[in-house]
């Protein structure tokens, strides 16, 4: 039985508190000591990386041109060093606005139009537009494809009924006196 049915089973089935604190210190590069200590060498480490290496560079441009927002790129750096033990936390949040500063500068050398920020999640963009979202559903789940098509088809024969309905109330709106402070006008 695989591991994801055992979860899906026993809900319980998750780290006790305090299991962590059991595993052996200092297995993670993050729990030894930082190798780069003062911010002014986080921030030398990755420029010189990322100009040193040819196929880094050419990553960092081809996601900002591609509209990755360069904040995305600077917290990703950011805590990728942390991780693999290259500075402390605190040194990460520190390097993070001459970081960006750098990111903005390589993009106007590029000539690439780079988008600093993330977009907040209610403005931004349907990643998938109707088309692409009816070819997945039809594909993923066909029945609610299927009844989704069918009431749209409800609907679509209903129209023309709700339309003449809609006329016809307008009609009788017109040939009632409905009060208003313009006097009526004769129809000649």
């Amino acid at each position: 039985m695989a591991r994801d049915d055992i979860l899906h089973l026993d809900q319980l089935d998750s780290p006790i508190p305090g299991q962590g604190l059991t595993d052996v210190p200092g297995n993670a590069p993050h729990e030894n000591p930082a190798k780069l200590d003062k911010p002014d060498e986080a921030i030398n480490y990755v420029i010189d990386k990322i100009q040193n290496d040819e196929q880094t560079h050419d990553a960092m441009l081809d996601l900002m041109a591609s509209g990755r927002p360069i904040e995305a790129l600077v917290n990703t750096v950011a805590f990728t060093g942390f991780t693999e033990g290259m500075w402390t936390p605190d040194t990460a949040e520190l390097i993070k606005m001459p970081l960006t500063l750098y990111f903005i500068g390589m993009a106007l050398e590029n000539k690439i139009e780079a988008q600093v920020f993330n977009k907040d999640p209610n403005e931004q963009e349907q990643v998938l537009d109707d088309r692409d979202t009816a070819t997945v559903m039809k594909n993923r789940r066909p029945e609610q494809y299927a009844s989704i098509m069918q009431s749209i088809e409800e609907q679509k024969n209903a129209q023309p009924n709700r339309e003449m309905q809609e006329v016809e109330q307008s009609q009788e709106m017109m040939g009632r006196d409905m009060g208003g402070f313009l006097p009526k006008r004769e129809v000649i």
